[in-house]
C-alpha cells in the first residue's frame, strides 16, 4: 500500500492542494487521518477518479467535449 500526502497528490493530479481539500470535503475523495496529519490512499484515489470518470457516483464525468 502506498499512500500520498496533499501535496504529493495534488502534484500526481495536477492541481491545487487546496482542491485535493476541497475533493476530501465535499465529494468523498477517500483520506486517511492520523492524528493532524492527511494521506490518502493511492489505490482508493485511482477508484475515485475511475468513478468519477464513468459518473458512477452519479456525477457527471469530468470531461467536457470541446467544440
Amino acid at each position: 500500500m502506498k499512500v500520498l500526502t496533499v501535496k504529493e497528490t495534488a502534484d500526481v493530479l495536477k492541481v491545487k492542494p487546496q482542491w485535493v481539500y476541497r475533493m476530501m470535503r465535499n465529494d468523498g475523495l477517500p483520506c486517511i487521518r492520523l492524528g493532524r496529519q492527511i494521506r490518502i490512499d493511492e489505490e482508493s484515489l485511482e477508484k475515485w477518479l475511475a468513478e468519477r470518470r464513468s459518473g458512477g457516483d452519479g456525477s457527471q464525468p469530468m470531461h467536457r467535449d470541446l467544440k
